[in-house]
């Protein structure tokens, strides 16, 4: 189709005017919209797509997953059709020009511009993860258009992974844009949100100096600098670039993912302080004349000239040589199997039964001092999470080197948990905020207070009592009583389009604090309102089988 002149060409209703995009998918058009006089993105699967019934199924699943995330940096899906045996989506057309093309047109761009970019990216990453733990799987320059007005948009949000079907199974092969992609997709790894921070601060490393972290002449080259070599440090290829900006962006192409940030608002809390600095407008982690604080560079930085056209699929088979060389990075390094007690004037409670289900440990967990310090890292997270003490198990969590497929599930089934506890509490805090609480709280030691509560802050809750006030954590209350405030609080929003999310966020706050019954019936009533955002599947992953 996209060699077919464009004069008078319609696909159903919609006047295609131009090809102005193509990938691994299919081709994507500016398209006029009669009916709602706008103009509008079509892409059109490539006709073995359309044709293949399992990828249509997959199709139409991830864009109502993607449909469901609604956010002014990502790129929305407005329909998905079929017309003349083809299948296309329609999108917001989004005006501007894509990050590949500023680079390459204009050169790196200033500091304080790229830091938005990373910023409005990093704000849809979060947002479609908070909906239903979506990674977008691609993010790379292409797919990052920049608007004076809207600033940057990401594109193909819940689609990239699709073009994994182009990848022969028998074949054992990676997919992915290789200058951008983690090192766990390039080791066929465990991959998390993590991974799309690290395919950001690939690409905004670019952005910054006009050049990927690696770059080689073939795909095997490639594969062998990003799993031994560390990135150039931003500031040896451009100067001017602040001290902050550049730990950012090392941080965030760290080759473990659990040395990483531990989830967007820390990332964001840290892009915010780097631009407030590099604008004159916060503390300065270095020396900046006034022209580098207005964010424009002052030092000539040259483009990379432009750089080979690798394939985009790395065989498997390369890695597999290389381990045998000897020269695969270890994903996760080496670290000491020594781990610190945590620092806290309360000790953790002892977790709970219930609260650990999930992937089970490998069979020889526990047969070395690796696998038993690795249990006994679980054991502790489980513990502070149980407490609703997330701060201290995203601590935990960091420190565990999981070294086994069934590890690393466990890592990411922990990380899923406290990630959605965090999003409960804080759905709880904006309503009881709002509206108050007025029914009893029972706490765990069995105290009842009838006044309830009419504040909360992330640090816990201000509980009315006859002599007062007292503050309370949410681990100090009983967790029956904090199902009870879920129930009171969804009843009044019966009917709008969260409750399935609200029940599906209790659901594994309640299996985090040893309600597994509770949580999976929770769980699964949220399956019943939309099967496709909260799949059995997902269930699965959060609680296990």
């Amino acid at each position: 189709m996209s060699k077919t002149p464009m004069s008078n060409i319609k696909l159903a209703h919609f006047d295609l005017l131009e090809e102005i995009g193509h990938g691994g998918l299919g081709v994507v058009f500016r398209a006029f919209d009669p009916s709602l006089n706008r103009h509008v993105a079509i892409k059109v699967l490539k006709e073995e797509f359309a044709q293949d019934p399992k990828f249509v199924e997959d199709f139409l699943r991830e864009s109502q997953n993607a449909a469901a995330v609604s956010h002014p940096h990502i790129a929305q899906i407005h329909f998905v059709g079929e017309a003349d045996e083809n299948r296309y989506m329609v999108m917001e057309l989004v005006p501007g020009r894509s990050l590949e093309q500023i680079v390459q047109q204009d050169g790196p761009m200033p500091e304080t511009k790229a830091l938005q970019v990373a910023i409005d990216v990093a704000e849809a990453l979060k947002a479609g993860y908070a909906v239903n733990q979506m990674i977008h799987g691609d993010i790379k320059p292409q797919n990052i258009v920049v608007g004076d007005e809207c600033g940057a948009k990401l594109l193909d949000f819940g689609l990239s992974q699709l073009a994994n079907v182009e990848v022969d199974d028998s074949s054992d092969a990676v997919w992915g844009s290789p200058y951008y992609i983690s090192p766990e997709r390039v080791g066929r790894k465990a991959e998390d949100f993590r991974s799309d921070i690290y395919s950001l601060g690939a690409t905004i490393f670019e952005a910054l100096v006009g050049r990927p972290p690696f770059d080689a002449e073939d795909s095997t080259e490639l594969a062998v600098k990003r799993l031994n070599e560390k990135p150039p440090l931003l500031r040896t290829l451009n100067p001017n670039i602040s001290k902050r900006t550049e730990q950012i962006i090392n941080k965030m192409l760290h080759k473990n993912l659990l040395m990483r940030y531990l989830d967007y608002d820390a990332l964001l809390g840290e892009l915010h302080k780097a631009q407030a600095a590099a604008s004159g407008h916060g503390p300065m982690t270095d020396t900046m004349d006034l022209r580098r604080m207005t964010g424009y560079i002052t030092q000539s930085v040259p483009v990379a000239p432009p750089r080979s056209q690798l394939p985009v699929i790395l065989v498997a088979s390369l890695v597999s040589c290389l381990l045998a060389g000897g020269v695969f990075y270890v994903l996760l390094g080496k670290k000491s199997t020594q781990q610190a007690t945590p620092q806290t004037a309360v000790q953790p409670p002892a977790a709970a039964s219930a609260a650990t289900p999930g992937p089970s440990a490998s069979p020889t967990a526990g047969s070395s001092a690796a696998s038993k310090e690795f249990d006994k890292g679980i054991e502790m997270f489980d513990r502070y999470l149980l407490d609703c003490r997330r701060k201290e198990a995203a601590k935990e969590l960091q420190k565990l080197n999981p070294s086994t497929p069934q590890e690393e599930a466990q890592v990411l089934t922990r990380t899923k948990r406290m990630n959605g506890q965090g999003q409960f509490k804080k759905l709880l805090d904006e309503d009881v905020n709002k509206s108050g609480y007025p029914m009893q709280i029972t706490s765990r030691d069995g105290k009842k207070y009838a006044g309830g509560t009419k504040k909360a802050s992330p640090e816990g809750f201000s509980i009315s009592t006859p002599t007062g006030e007292i503050s309370m954590r949410m681990g100090e209350i009983a967790p029956e009583t904090i199902l009870a405030m879920h129930d009171y609080y969804v009843k009044k929003a019966v009917g709008s389009e969260d409750v399935a999310h609200r029940n599906w966020l209790a659901g594994i706050t309640a299996v985090t604090l040893g309600l597994k019954t509770e949580g999976k019936a929770l769980m699964e009533k949220a399956g019943q309102e939309k099967p496709v955002l909260y799949s059995k599947d997902k269930l699965v992953e959060i609680i296990g089988r």
